[in-house]
């Protein structure tokens, strides 16, 4: 009997972890409520399949119809809750990159389409973060994650663009973000300076989103 009360104390741990584990994988895996506008203007309600960054089809289960797999290049949008946090709603854009040239005269270089996640947004100016994994928390917030070795990435795009402009990276210099933008937002010398002189920070994207205006 005593050795039969020690290996059930041993394995009440391992069983707790094991459903901690299963909560864990429940978070991460749960559907969560919204819609997907597509580019041909229809809209796409139900529950939605967050996906990861490289997901070439998002999974969207209407409400009252069978589950559709819609391909990433037909939506332009993607919008997910979790359904006791309507009021956290998180926007997904599916979209190509390039990056800036700052010790090169070559062309910039381009990345395939990716999912991203809209931070800020402004009447001409959006920014986006780019992680790997996507998943809502138990309270409705975005939880990014980037894959063993990889960086989280900080995006601009200007209306007027089908593609974002990479500015940075989570833990990059301040330096590198100003001169980043600089060379995207060369347009708006007024805006440059502002971000020159540290006026603006380098990462207030709502205040930078809200304050471009191009000059040509």
């Amino acid at each position: 009997m005593p050795h039969i009360c020690k290996l059930f104390l041993i394995a009440l741990p391992l069983v707790l972890h094991g459903c901690g584990i299963a909560n864990m994988v429940s978070d991460i895996t749960r559907r969560e409520a919204g819609y997907a506008v597509l580019r041909d203007g229809s809209r796409v309600e139900g529950y939605v399949t967050v996906p990861d960054a490289e997901s070439r089809r998002v999974r969207i289960k209407p409400y009252d119809a069978p589950a559709r797999r819609i391909s990433a290049d037909e939506i332009e949008a993607l919008y997910v809750h979790r359904v006791k946090s309507p009021d956290k709603v998180h926007v997904l854009a599916y979209m190509d990159s390039e990056s800036p040239t700052m010790y090169s005269t070559g062309d910039r270089k381009s990345y395939p389409s990716r999912w991203v996640v809209r931070e800020q947004t402004g009447d001409k100016l959006s920014f986006y973060t780019l992680g790997h994994f996507y998943s809502l928390t138990r309270d409705g917030d975005m939880n990014i994650v980037s894959q063993v070795g990889g960086d989280i990435v900080f995006i601009a795009r200007k209306s007027s663009d089908s593609k974002g402009f990479r500015i940075g990276t989570k833990g990059g210099t301040p330096q590198w973000f100003r001169e980043s933008l600089k060379q995207y937002l060369s347009d708006d010398a007024a805006l440059c300076k502002e971000l020159d002189t540290k006026h603006i920070k380098h990462n207030d994207f709502g205040k930078i989103s809200a304050t471009y205006n191009p000059q040509w």
